[in-house]
């Protein structure tokens, strides 16, 4: 009798061992295909890349404008700076560009901003057509011809110098656009 109950109870044990094996291969290898299915996703990475492109010379029509430095865009300021000369009221001149998303993220415009024309900010007028503060610029995207007007609207005259032009020396034009 007495080796029929060790005979059982090695038995019992057996099948216990049997058993803490059987669960135990199975949550292994479920968490082994669990984490090899992970490994296997791609995450793609955030990528924001908006850039002004394809930025032409300033055109003009009129012999009374001076091109003293065409449209420079600096990829590291976002800017684009310019400077140019009006010998005489009611003549312009322009210039465009597009504004390119090359990453995988959304932007907005939150401002375009224009420095460098203080001093004549009665006789000149900039406007920047084809792009406007809330637009948006989906991944991938651009916006194309967006044209910038120079236009010398009122007599300008400086009674110290005598100087009766518009010397627009260093203008900068500046698009903020953000991720939305």
């Amino acid at each position: 009798m007495r080796n029929s109950k060790r005979t059982r109870n090695l038995c019992i044990i057996a099948a216990l061992i049997a058993i803490t094996a059987f669960i135990g291969g199975t949550v292994f290898i479920s968490n082994s295909y669990s984490v090899d299915m992970e490994s296997k996703e791609t995450v793609e990475q955030e990528k924001w890349d908006v850039k002004i492109d394809k930025l032409s010379n300033l055109a003009t029509v009129d012999e009374d404008i001076q091109v003293a430095k065409n449209p420079v865009y600096d990829e590291d300021t976002g800017m684009i700076d310019f400077a140019i000369v009006f010998n005489r009221v009611n003549t312009s001149a322009s210039f465009s560009f597009d504004v390119v998303n090359n990453g995988n993220l959304d932007g907005v415009v939150k401002s375009i901003q224009i420095e460098g024309i203080e001093e004549y900010k009665d006789n000149v007028v900039i406007n920047v057509d084809g792009l406007k503060v809330e637009d948006k610029i989906k991944a991938g995207e651009k916006k194309e011809n967006v044209f910038v007007t120079i236009k010398y609207m009122k007599d300008y005259f400086n009674e110290e110098t005598g100087i009766n032009y518009v010397d627009l020396s260093d203008v900068k034009v500046f698009i903020d656009v953000e991720k939305e």
